[in-house]
């Protein structure tokens, strides 16, 4: 699986203020013959930003000559003749991460994403009513 670039955006008031940004995708699944699995996945690039900063629009990125993220997984068989002496491996590589925090937007997020578990809540709320109403008119 291949992807070249994943944007998503968050929205507030008909308005993007959050950019999210994935390229360079690549997973790669290959399961053996001797019951062994290899698993590689690897990332170029990461973007976050904040379209209404005025001093460091970027939030998190990462340089755009190096890969930014690599992992692998692989699963080893003990009655194979290629047998590492153990189960399983795991392998991380991270490049280098910038990373500008600023207090305002990191609420602005959390209170943003905290509007869906309030959602939720009054969902959860409306049902029990529902049920409760429902259960009512049956006696």
């Amino acid at each position: 699986f291949t992807m070249d670039c994943l944007q998503t955006s968050l929205i507030r008031e008909g308005r993007v203020f959050l950019r999210n940004r994935l390229s360079g995708a690549k997973i790669d699944i290959e399961t053996r013959e001797d019951d062994t699995m290899k698993l590689d996945l690897s990332l170029q690039g990461l973007v976050v930003e904040e379209l209404n900063a005025t001093a460091w629009p970027q939030m998190l990125s990462t340089s755009s000559d190096v890969v930014a993220v690599t992992f692998g997984f692989r699963t080893f068989n003990a009655s194979s003749p290629s047998y590492a002496g153990h189960d399983m491996s795991l392998d991380l590589k991270m490049a280098s991460v910038r990373f500008v925090y600023a207090q305002r937007l990191i609420e602005e997020i959390v209170n943003y994403f905290g509007a869906f578990s309030k959602i939720q809540e009054i969902i959860a709320m409306a049902a029990k009513g529902v049920v409760n109403a429902t259960s009512e008119i049956v006696k």
